[in-house]
């Protein structure tokens, strides 16, 4: 059985007020190529399916158009939604699109959305576990002691009753670590956390499952074994993330116990997130060079004497869709490349984390930080 595992679609989603709606169809459409090519079985979709709660009408266009695809492909679907998702939006008609094999888990269900497909081999199980909290898990099972992330995700999985001598799938949206080995983060993520950490789920609490499909974090990545593997967001969404390399995951599943097979399919955006460094002479000369490349979204760094006036719109008459621009510090210059020409935005929860060892309160609990990166996306603080 094949499977194309993608995550964190972002649909709708604004960077430094661009609308990046036209490089999702694009991307999308390459999920519909490689489903057509490589006769794909069903398509794992694993959260953050949105970049806001109240989707855009442009957003919810789009995914409505890529789901008639794969409806018309006879493919199945599995959709899980993600923190960034209202799931109970998400649910919206999932009974009807049922009946189309597209399957959708936008809120805990015990049975974790069990959905079994057949193939030469034999059934697959499928397990849909959207985003859920602890405190969740602890309505969900008020009789049950759960202290941890670790421990609440576990009881999901204890209650879906999961046979593990057959062969299963399950499609997760969090944040995995594997002892103390955590996943690198991408830079556009927006978790729930708690000051200075993010809390953790181990890798072990997916044992015996064939494959695990993640969601939440951007960077592609497998974490404790090559079958449990955050495919990452197909675009890049942050400069932190302009080297990484943007992909789906092919996976191979044969009979139960043989190996399972992974392959990165890369994802070829319409256009790319670059960081350029030179002075405004210098990077407009380049620019001439760059053909179509110079219609790339762009972070700016600037090494001129002294600032200029109107730097952004000097920029846009040859870099026409540069994101942001700044300068760098002579200080910082001198300490040539191997330092890093970037300077790098702290995160919200840096900002925040900082504000309140500053002034000396108490940290958010996990529900305020819940309301604080809420609020933050709906102002456009975070991405």
């Amino acid at each position: 059985m094949k499977l194309l595992h993608v995550a964190d679609l972002h649909l709708g989603k604004v960077v430094h007020g661009y609308s990046l709606i036209e490089e999702q169809r694009h991307i999308l459409a390459q999920i519909v190529t490689t489903v057509k090519e490589r006769h794909i079985d069903a398509v794992l979709v694993a959260g953050d399916v949105y970049d806001r709660s109240v989707a855009s009408e442009d957003a919810v266009a789009l995914l409505d158009d890529f789901l008639v695809q794969m409806a018309a492909l006879s493919t199945t679907v599995f959709i899980i939604s993600g923190n960034h998702d209202s799931g109970d939006r998400l649910n919206f008609g999932r009974r009807f699109f049922c009946q189309q094999n597209i399957h959708i888990a936008g809120t805990y269900a015990p049975a974790l959305g069990k959905v079994t497909l057949t193939d030469a081999v034999g059934p697959v199980h499928f397990y849909l576990l959207p985003y859920v909290t602890k405190a969740a898990m602890r309505h969900a099972w008020p009789e049950e002691t759960m202290d941890s992330y670790d421990a609440a995700i576990g009881a999901a999985i204890d209650h879906a009753r999961v046979d593990f001598t057959a062969r299963n799938v399950i499609v997760a949206h969090q944040f995995v670590a594997h002892g103390a080995t955590r996943p690198q983060v991408g830079g556009s993520e927006v978790m729930a956390a708690s000051v200075g950490t993010i809390e953790a789920i181990g890798s072990e609490v997916f044992d015996g499952f064939d494959y695990v499909a993640l969601g939440h974090v951007h960077r592609p990545q497998w974490i404790g074994r090559e079958t449990v593997r955050y495919a990452g967001s197909p675009l890049k969404y942050s400069l932190r993330e302009a080297d990484d390399e943007k992909s789906m995951v092919l996976v191979t599943l044969g009979e139960k116990g043989a190996p399972v097979v992974t392959e990165r399919i890369p994802f070829h955006p319409r256009r790319d997130l670059r960081h350029v460094t030179g002075t405004l002479g210098d990077l407009r000369q380049q620019a001439k060079g760059e053909g179509d490349a110079a219609e790339d979204y762009l972070y700016v760094t600037l090494t001129d004497e002294t600032p200029l006036l109107d730097a952004m719109e000097l920029v846009k008459q040859f870099y026409p869709n540069a994101m942001k621009v700044e300068f760098a510090h002579r200080q910082l210059r001198e300490l040539g490349d191997a330092a890093g020409s970037a300077v790098e935005e702290k995160s919200f929860h840096d900002w925040v984390t900082a504000f309140y060892a500053q002034e000396g309160g108490s940290p958010p609990n996990e529900e305020e930080w819940a309301v604080l990166l809420a609020a933050a996306r709906e102002a456009g603080v975070t991405e």
